[in-house]
């Protein structure tokens, strides 16, 4: 099953990158420059969102965020 689709079924919301997503992506303190990692981060931060990753740059940054390792 594509994964678009496994999503929609899932009724997981897409979030639309917005000039203050881009903007907050580019003020992230402390953060890798890998700008993708930067708009999933301010995403989840901008809408009090958990982020569940196995990046390891994501769960070893030092920054406020909620975050779940899913390695484990």
């Amino acid at each position: 099953m594509m994964l678009l689709k496994q999503v929609t079924l899932l009724w997981l919301p897409k979030i639309p990158i917005t000039g203050k997503i881009g903007i907050t992506a580019t003020l992230i303190e402390n953060f890798h420059a890998d700008p993708a990692d930067r708009f999933i981060v301010a995403t989840a931060q901008l809408h009090g969102l958990s982020l569940v990753t196995a990046d390891r740059a994501v769960m070893h940054w030092s920054g406020q965020m909620n975050r779940h390792d899913a390695r484990v």
